[in-house]
């Protein structure tokens, strides 16, 4: 009996919770693993330090910025200090002409004011207060950051926003970029507490706060999109299944709309206008509609601009009207030149994201021709840095799991989406990339921890394969697992039923409870003190059946495994006819089937019937496969290929993603008839329409989105070379020269090469991997002049084996590399190869290139033309042809092993070599530098 409680999932291990530096994880460095565990227990002096980089920089340049450029004539800083002044002076907010302001609202101005009432009406005294009070942003920023990215990540991504020169200047300029980027930050911070608040009560406290600040935001900047992302960021990240999620949306809406609705009406009765602002109207007519016009005549748009603002005659009429009309005319040259409009918002959009606007430098003594150009090169660096870091986001083995990525990418497009929107609707210029200025940073800092760690030398930390002895047994072991949450009333007749199911096999029971609260937990408790063969883990929250499965698989020992819901639909006594197929090797998994004939079936409802035979069609379109019953819990397959699948789904989205894991390693599925009972919703079933409707998601995700389909690297090394065709063909190019008649290729895995091997009369290809083996076959058994065998060459038979051969060239691709003493795997294919004959090798090259990669897929070294000719020399063998082969591939590979240190095959990166590999030798005959591999020719002496 064995009975675990409070397991939390790190890296697929269950790990105490709570225990965060108490011990070292694989992979880190000491000083990294260090200074993450100081930044966690210091957390309030890391803070502190945080906010003092933030104010140097900021409170610096407001002293040295020119007073009388902070808010020069005919710019809009005076249209935001007019209505503070008279708030301080009269309490009415006014323009400069003494009339009701609309234009601007009033989020920034009441700022000011409040600023104004501390330290004066001085614009420089003003400058410096609020650099200091915006200086926060980045410590609000740190206090996210800390909450979904590692520690060392998050302080140094908070570091770089602190010296981000456009961060610099949003703090001190007299404009609405700074406190608009404040508020946006203190919102993603509620937003994330709100999603970590279980209590209703507090729910609903912190979504009337966080609405009250999107309100407010805003009332800043004037886009109604801003609401919509913000509210949309808020429901999607604190989850539509959430309890009490619909009266927390009702509290947000009613205190976003509030100020807003109450500053619409102020406008309406004081100034006859009835929007927020009449901005957007101006900016469309005078920014976006004038570039439109030049981008269609040819002509310069900021000569059309100013013609445009110097003849617009409407200051005479009623705002509401001026506004109308402003909008009919640039919504008519919009209309003429579609074409030119689209093309015109594509490089607004671009311009706002990619630089600064000129005419907010000379405040602070900048100049545009000079000063411009070193921003714009600080800004790239972090938009090159923010991209490594993004593709560095997906890899949990270098971050100790510990990116929060859903995070990460829900602030990243709600901040391109503000950024698109708001730049869009005013055409004001670079000013509207100040959301970016929170992500930015942030994912620049992931991509300098990493290129930084990456110029650490990466030792394989591998240790050598040993053979254990196998339990003796006299039958094979199948694990059942079993997810259970609130199964009381049959849980106990199930096990028992399960228990006796089949004399085929050794059942060892692994249960799952997921938090149950109808006792169900004591109940499988008292069963694993009655019976050694059960063993029950406990989940302190609900998580759903797919996690609640992910926990079995990784407590689970035996052969086999199959999936078993906790009720009465599926009967156990099938177990046999499913595990059949898995006994005698016909099959990789079996999936039992309730549509298949054959079986007894109760007859069951009609429309959910048709969802799952709609979901199964959608799975096979999608899949390319052609199963009948997609959905059906009972999946029986060998446990070790059950552990090496890359599960990450929580709820029932297990079945669609188990099913397209399984297509996508090549397994081969067969399909039996099972009997079927099912019960209804008033019976405890849990599953609804929500769920299939993210199973279709599902379908498509794991298909396009999510390709990695298991954690053994070999096998993806495999399954990603079968998709680069073109990649292989030149590795065959490269070896026709070499190649006798009678050829064995030692290893050759799935076939990848073989099948592009040039003409012989016999190849022989040995593998001894079963499932390799397999797959090889499908792919080659039919060729009449291919033999495959399961021997092993590195193995005393299988040099016997080999030298009664007789090849006259011998094969081996990337295989010598792996082996504890490649001087012994070598002398074995000396051995295997008749007298005059050749051993042709591709050899991982440059031990300078080694990777997370090589290390994931075994690689104990890699090797320099200096190495291999000492090797074979030592073994009889003389060398006759070396070529560095793909320069051209080095340049990825360094990115994906060194710098993102995947452990896995990009399949975006397999893409792209095998596109270029028809060019890549006529390319490499240009590159000055070595290849990321070696192909040497040896011959066996007489």
């Amino acid at each position: 009996m064995a009975t675990t409680r409070g397991l939390r999932h790190v890296g697929g291990n269950n790990v105490p919770a709570g225990i965060t530096c108490a011990v070292k994880r694989g992979g880190l460095k000491f000083g990294y693993f260090g200074f993450s565990c100081w930044l966690q227990q210091h957390f309030v002096l890391a803070s502190l330090i945080i906010l003092a980089c933030s104010l140097g920089p900021r409170v610096g340049m407001a002293v040295l910025a020119d007073p009388g450029q902070l808010a020069p004539p005919g710019s809009d800083s005076p249209t935001y200090l007019a209505p503070a002044i008279n708030l301080i002076q009269s309490g009415f907010y006014l323009n400069d002409h003494g009339d009701p302001e609309v234009s601007r609202t009033p989020g920034y101005p009441v700022f000011l004011a409040a600023l104004m009432s501390i330290v004066g009406k001085d614009v420089h005294s003003l400058a410096i207060a609020q650099s200091i009070v915006l200086s926060a942003t980045v410590l609000l920023l740190y206090w996210l950051a800390r909450k979904i990215l590692p520690p060392v990540i998050a302080f140094t991504g908070c570091l770089l926003a602190c010296v981000s020169p456009w961060g610099i200047l949003q703090s001190v300029l007299i404009l609405t970029e700074g406190l608009y980027l404040l508020l946006l930050t203190a919102t993603f911070l509620l937003i994330r507490i709100l999603e970590e608040t279980t209590s209703q009560r507090m729910a609903a406290f912190w979504a009337a706060v966080t609405g009250a600040l999107i309100g407010g935001t805003v009332l800043v900047r004037p886009v109604w999109p801003i609401l919509i992302i913000l509210a949309a960021v808020t429901v999607l990240r604190c989850g539509l299944r959430r309890k009490g999620l619909l009266i927390m949306v009702i509290i947000l809406f009613a205190s976003a709309l509030t100020p807003m609705h109450l500053w619409t009406n102020r406008n309406a009765e004081v100034a006859g206008f009835n929007g927020l602002s009449d901005v957007p109207g101006k900016a469309a007519w005078f920014y976006l509609a004038s570039r439109v016009t030049a981008q269609a005549e040819s002509r310069d748009r900021w000569e059309i601009q100013r013609a445009t603002m110097s003849t617009d005659n409407l200051a005479g009429q009623s705002l509401a009207l001026a506004n109308k009309e402003r909008w009919e005319k640039a919504a008519q040259v919009f209309a003429s030149h579609p074409v030119s409009t689209v093309w015109s918002f594509m490089l607004s959009a671009m311009e706002h994201a990619t630089h600064p606007s000129p005419e907010v430098l000379s405040p602070v003594g900048m100049n545009f021709n000079g000063d411009y150009l070193v921003l714009a090169s600080l800004w790239i660096v972090y938009l090159l840095l923010a991209y490594v870091g993004w593709r560095c986001s997906s890899d949990p083995d270098w971050d100790d799991g510990a990116t929060d990525r859903g995070w990460l990418f829900a602030i990243l497009i709600a901040c391109t989406a503000l950024t698109l929107s708001t730049g869009l609707t005013f055409g004001a210029g670079a000013r509207m990339r100040a959301p970016l200025e929170l992500i930015i940073p942030l994912l620049a800092g992931m991509g300098l921890v990493r290129i930084v760690r990456s110029f650490k030398t990466t030792e394989s930390n591998r240790l050598p394969e040993t053979q254990l002895p196998d339990e003796v047994r006299s039958k094979p072991v199948l694990a059942v697992l079993i997810p259970v949450f609130n199964e009381v009333q049959s849980i106990k007749r199930l096990v028992k039923r399960v228990l006796a199911s089949s004399n085929e096999v050794e059942i060892r029971v692994f249960i799952v409870d997921d938090c149950s609260s109808d006792g169900s937990g004591a109940v499988l408790d008292a069963l694993a003190c009655e019976d050694s063969r059960i063993t029950v883990l406990h989940h302190n929250t609900n998580q759903g059946k797919g996690a609640a499965i992910r926990t079995a698989i990784n407590a689970a020992t035996g052969d086999f495994a199959i999936i078993q819901d906790a009720d009465f639909e599926y009967d156990p006594n099938d177990y046999s006819r499913i595990i059949a197929p898995l006994l005698t090797g016909a099959a990789d998994a079996v999936f039992g089937s309730r549509y298949l004939s054959g079986m007894e079936r109760q007859v069951r409802g009609y429309w959910h019937s048709l969802g799952n035979s709609f979901l199964t069609t959608c799975f096979n379109i999608v899949h390319d496969a052609h199963l009948s019953d997609m959905e059906t819990c009972y999946k029986a397959l060998p446990l070790n290929i059950l552990k090496s699948l890359r599960l990450t789904t929580d709820r029932f989205g297990i079945e669609p993603e188990l099913a397209a894991r399984l297509i996508a390693v090549r397994a081969r599925i067969v399909e039996v008839p099972i009997s079927y009972y099912p019960r209804g919703y008033g019976d405890g079933k849990k599953i609804g329409w929500k769920d299939g409707l993210e199973a279709i998601y599902l379908i498509v995700k794991f298909k396009y989105f999510d390709p990695i389909p298991c954690l053994d690297a070999a096998m993806l090394r495999h399954l990603a070379m079968a998709k680069a065709p073109l990649y292989q063909k030149a590795i065959a190019r490269e070896i026709e020269p070499f190649v006798g008649d009678r050829v064995l290729e030692v290893g050759a895995g799935i076939g990848n090469l073989s099948k592009h091997m040039p003409g012989v009369k016999e190849l022989i290809l040995a593998e001894p991997i079963k499932g390799f083996r397999l797959q090889l076959a499908s792919n080659m058994d039919y060729r009449d002049y291919v033999i495959i065998s399961e021997q092993d060459v590195f193995s005393e038979q299988g040099v016997v084996w080999a030298k009664n051969l007789q090849p006259d060239t011998v094969i081996n691709i990337n295989q010598l590399e792996l082996m504890d003493d490649d001087k012994v795997a070598l002398d074995s294919l000396a051995s295997s190869v008749a007298p005059r004959g050749r051993v042709v090798l591709l050899l991982s090259a440059q031990q300078s290139l080694y990777g997370s990669l090589d290390n994931a897929l075994g690689r104990r070294r890699r090797y320099s033309l200096e190495s291999i000719r000492a090797l074979l020399k030592a073994v009889g063998l003389e060398v006759i042809e070396e070529r560095w082969f793909g320069k051209l591939v080095l340049i990825g590979w360094f990115f994906e092993s060194k710098i993102y240190r995947r452990q896995f095959f990009s399949p975006k990166s397999v893409s792209w070599v095998d596109l270029l590999s028809p060019w890549m030798k006529s390319i490499d005959r240009w590159m000055p530098w070595n290849g990321l591999s070696l192909l040497v020719v040896a011959q066996k002496s007489s």
